[in-house]
């Protein structure tokens, strides 16, 4: 008979087994693994894209009247004196910019992504992304250190690169770690940023669902940073991973394809 899916040492294979003779059996095997993992990231894209086309519609709708809010509650506080009062406008103001930054990252989930490679050095890129973000690394108590290789400047699409490593370092704050190791690599024709934390790690069940839309283990997440960080790495021909072998805390591997 037939059996699909029979996996061998994390290799997965479709088998056929047919008479052969009077007394023999024909095996015929195919290495199915690859096809499978294109099959699934297909499936989560087409997910993903369902879910964004739902939710651009809401969220094009919210945006508006949030505009008009946090334009009016930013006037109002220009008008009162009340102490009291000027902290719970600011609090308004705040949460309101926390929701107009929660569309925006839904309404990523809509949007098809082009790649747009640049001749751009990647650890000065990291180096940039880190300057910028020093006050709210520094508020969240994140180290990051850098290292890795010495590279000549290399043509890959470094716009998309940031925002995965910036929401990488987010969700490492998020989840208690002090500190992060970035090291960056290159072999052949990809280039690898790999992002180790001293946090809490992940067990085997948040490993299998890191990557869905909308899970998540914190109160207030969205469950979409790394959903949409993977969406966009794999528009761009890369891989987002989680190294579920490495224990000590979390470490995710950015795999980029450069041009020569």
């Amino acid at each position: 008979g037939a059996h699909d899916q029979l996996t061998v040492d994390k290799a997965m294979y479709a088998l056929s087994l047919v008479p052969f003779g009077s007394e023999g059996t024909l095996i015929v095997g195919e290495d199915i693994t690859e096809r499978e993992a294109v099959r699934e990231r297909l499936m989560r894209s087409e997910r993903l894209a369902l879910v964004g086309r739902m939710l651009a519609q809401i969220t094009h709708e919210v945006r508006n009247p949030l505009n008009a809010m946090s334009l009016n509650a930013d006037m109002l506080s220009d008008e009162v004196d009340s102490p009291d009062a000027k902290v719970m406008l600011d609090t308004i103001s705040s949460e309101i910019r926390r929701l107009e930054g929660l569309t925006e990252r839904y309404l990523h989930l809509s949007r098809k992504r082009v790649s747009e490679r640049l001749l751009t050095d990647p650890k000065e890129m990291v180096n940039s992304l880190l300057a910028m973000d020093e006050g709210a690394l520094s508020q969240a108590g994140l180290s990051v250190m850098l290292s890795g290789v010495e590279l000549s400047p290399l043509e890959f699409d470094s716009d998309a690169v940031t925002r995965a490593i910036r929401n990488l370092l987010r969700n490492a704050a998020e989840a208690g770690a002090k500190q992060v190791q970035i090291d960056v690599n290159s072999a052949g024709e990809w280039l690898y940023f790999a992002l180790t934390d001293d946090g809490p790690g992940m067990d085997a069940e948040q490993t299998d669902q890191a990557f869905d839309p909308f899970f998540t283990t914190k109160v207030r997440g969205t469950g979409l940073g790394l959903a949409i960080s993977r969406q966009e790495i794999e528009e761009i021909g890369g891989t987002l991973i989680h190294d579920a072998a490495h224990t000590r805390g979390a470490r995710f591997v950015l795999s980029i394809p450069i041009s020569a």
